[in-house]
């Protein structure tokens, strides 16, 4: 029996924005309401004024982190940029949140939780019809992601749409936890410090980092869509293509898009 082939679907936030969600940083740091202010900090400070800025051209939170913990900082800011900054990563959870769900539908009395509904509009994007390609071919053997939103509630909506049967694919969080109650946001482990103090802001102290290498060495196809690639998220895939580009390695040929 011929083996069949494996793939892989790696996901970034232009994979969101392409179905419509207004997930990025920017659209965040703009939304009245839920963009904190933690006048005390430098930290606070210091992305406030680049996304006003630069405007639409601001590279996120992550990068500007990344630039901050770079330059001198001052001795007295540290607790109050750490205040500052886990305010800003709740403030984010509950605006994700917000955009996804929206207002709950009602109160489940025997969990004592609010209950949701999850918020998709289907259009005409490739994101759209890439779901469309998942729960019709069901070809898509796993998914890598770095959003945290959960791609298997888009597909369910469409199967019921559709009138098709679905079940779930295998999905590796990368930057969220237990339903984005615990957010991944920080900046890359080999990032210079100015102070050793700021090292809690590296991704690798968050969260015990997912081992990807094996599920993509094992790939025979790898899709990337929507991912940027940026160096705090660059971590993650770069042994994969050092192994990769090593003719040593012996691994056979991927497809990789």
């Amino acid at each position: 029996m011929e083996k069949k082939e494996k793939i892989i679907l790696v996901l970034g936030n232009g994979f969101d924005l392409d179905l419509g969600f207004k997930t990025s940083y920017f659209d965040f740091a703009n939304k009245s309401g839920f963009w904190p202010k933690c006048k005390d900090s430098a930290l606070w400070h210091f992305l406030d004024n680049q996304k006003k800025e630069q405007g639409k051209k601001w590279g996120g939170i992550e990068a500007s982190l990344e630039e901050y913990v770079g330059s001198t900082i001052e001795n007295t800011m540290f607790e109050k940029d750490v205040v500052a900054y886990r305010t800003i990563v709740e403030h984010l959870r509950l605006y994700l949140h917000r955009i996804l769900y929206g207002k709950p539908l009602h109160l489940d009395q025997s969990r004592n939780e609010p209950v949701f509904n999850y918020k998709f509009s289907f259009n005409e994007s490739l994101a759209y019809y890439l779901c469309d390609y998942a729960v019709r071919d069901r070809m898509i053997d796993e998914i890598i992601t770095f959003n945290y939103t959960d791609i298997n509630e888009y597909l369910k909506q469409i199967a019921k749409e559709e009138d098709l049967q679905f079940k779930n694919i295998p999905c590796t969080f990368l930057h969220r936890v237990d339903d984005t109650r615990l957010m991944v946001l920080g900046i890359s482990s080999d990032t210079k410090l100015s102070d050793c103090r700021y090292d809690f802001l590296k991704k690798s102290h968050q969260i015990v980092q997912q081992p990807i290498l094996r599920k993509l060495v094992e790939a025979d196809t790898i899709i990337f869509y929507g991912l940027s690639f940026s160096r705090p998220d660059y971590c993650y895939f770069k042994q994969f293509f050092q192994v990769i580009s090593d003719y040593k390695s012996g691994l056979t040929s991927k497809n990789i898009y």
